[in-house]
């Protein structure tokens, strides 16, 4: 069974004219907040790791210094 081009043509047109539609601007700006949130996410995990890295080694500087100058 062959598709029926023009219906099919016809259908596509139908969908460009409701992407207009305030449902589909609402839908739209849904998920560009919950893309932004994705990437904000990301941001805050990749940050976090970062300065509990640094807190790590800071700690673990001083610790060796003090073991240091404990022993002399």
């Amino acid at each position: 069974m062959r598709p029926n081009w023009r219906y099919l043509q016809e259908r596509h047109a139908e969908r460009e004219r409701d992407d207009t539609s305030f449902a589909a601007s609402l839908y739209a700006f849904f998920a560009m907040i919950v893309r932004a949130l994705d990437i904000v996410r990301v941001v805050g995990i990749f940050t976090f790791l970062t300065i509990a890295i640094w807190v790590y080694q800071s700690i673990e500087k001083l610790l060796r210094r003090s073991a240091k100058d404990s022993h002399q």
